[in-house]
């Protein structure tokens, strides 16, 4: 087994603001005509939240040493 790499505040940074630059790019209501992807381009920008705040969470808890 390898050992785990512990990342440090700039690669949970690097990876948040990836998905935020993602985020952004994802097509609005308005622009989109089909039922379908206005479903999906929401349910995407959700998962995105959710998952930012997983990341939040996981990095606190990193830092403050209960990851190890």
């Amino acid at each position: 087994m390898t050992p785990r790499t512990v990342m440090d505040g700039t690669d949970y940074d690097k990876i948040v603001d990836k998905l935020l630059v993602f985020r952004g790019k994802i097509p609005v209501d308005g622009t989109l005509s089909d039922k379908a992807a206005q479903f999906y381009a929401n349910r995407l920008r959700y998962q995105i939240d959710e998952l930012l705040e997983c990341i939040d969470w996981f990095a606190d808890l990193e830092t403050r040493g209960l990851i190890k």
